[in-house]
């Protein structure tokens, strides 16, 4: 896997914002968003894809909380039994 140092932990500052409203006022309402149906056009790559491979799944989330100032990563997926 590739090394992506700090860049994606930007979320930090969204999961302190989470704890700080459960224990006190945080400085804004935390922002929270299913996202996963967002992930393959913004990674450019087909769901089978991203949904197969951990590495463009996790870029492809960082990105888009990035992108949309989203505090917390949420990839709440659906699964269907036939």
């Amino acid at each position: 896997m590739t090394e992506y140092g700090d860049r994606y932990y930007t979320f930090r500052k969204g999961f302190q914002r989470v704890t700080d409203s459960v224990n006190r006022i945080p400085d804004r309402v935390p922002i929270y968003a299913q996202i996963c149906e967002l992930i393959p056009g913004v990674m450019n790559a087909t769901a089978d894809t991203i949904y197969r491979g951990p590495e463009l799944l996790a870029i492809g989330t960082f990105t888009i909380c990035e992108k949309y100032g989203i505090d917390v990563p949420v990839v709440d997926l659906d699964t269907y039994m036939p």
